[in-house]
C-alpha cells in the first residue's frame, strides 16, 4: 500500500533542517522536541505515494545528502533515518493510560558515545554527577520535613 511520503521543514532562508517520514497529518503536527514544527508554507513534501520501505529509503538518502548537524551538515535529524516504525501510539503520562516509555536508541556505541560528548560540551544536558554529589541529594530528598 502507498500511503507513505517524505517531507523535508525548512528554515527561513529554505534550507532543511529536519527530513522525515511519514503518512496522513505527520508533517503537520508537533511531535519531536528537537525539531520545531515549522508553519505550513515552510514544509516540504518531497516524494508521495510511497510504501514504507520506498519512504525509509528516501528519508535515508535525503538525510545523507544534507548530513547531520553534529557532523557539519545542516540537519537536526538524531539518527540518519530508517529505523522508526508506523503506527506505534507512545502512551500518554498519568496512572489511566501508563507510564512513558522511552524510545531506546539503535545506534552503535561510537554514535552513543559522541552525542553524550557533544551534550556535555554544549551543556545541552546535566553534567555528570560525581558519587559524594549525589549521594548528598540522596540525603537531602529522603529528609522528612
Amino acid at each position: 500500500m502507498s500511503k507513505f511520503y517524505t517531507y523535508a521543514y525548512l528554515r527561513e532562508d529554505r534550507t532543511p533542517y529536519y527530513i522525515g517520514k511519514g503518512s496522513g497529518m505527520r508533517a503537520y503536527v508537533k511531535y519531536a522536541r528537537y525539531a520545531k514544527t515549522p508553519p505550513e508554507e515552510r514544509i516540504l513534501i518531497l516524494k508521495t505515494n510511497l510504501t514504507e520501505e520506498e519512504a525509509f529509503r528516501h528519508e535515508k538518502y535525503m538525510i545523507g545528502v544534507y548530513k547531520l548537524k553534529t557532523e557539519g551538515g545542516l540537519l537536526h535529524n538524531r539518527t540518519y533515518g530508517g529505523e522508526g516504525s508506523s503506527g506505534v501510539k507512545v502512551p500518554w503520562r498519568g496512572k489511566k493510560r501508563g507510564k512513558y516509555k522511552p524510545r531506546t536508541c539503535v545506534c552503535s556505541e561510537e554514535t552513543k558515545q559522541r552525542r553524550r560528548e557533544a551534550a556535555i560540551r554544549t551543556n545541552s544536558v546535566a553534567r555528570l554527577q560525581t558519587p559524594e554529589a549525589r549521594a548528598k541529594m540522596a540525603k537531602t530528598k529522603t529528609k522528612k520535613k
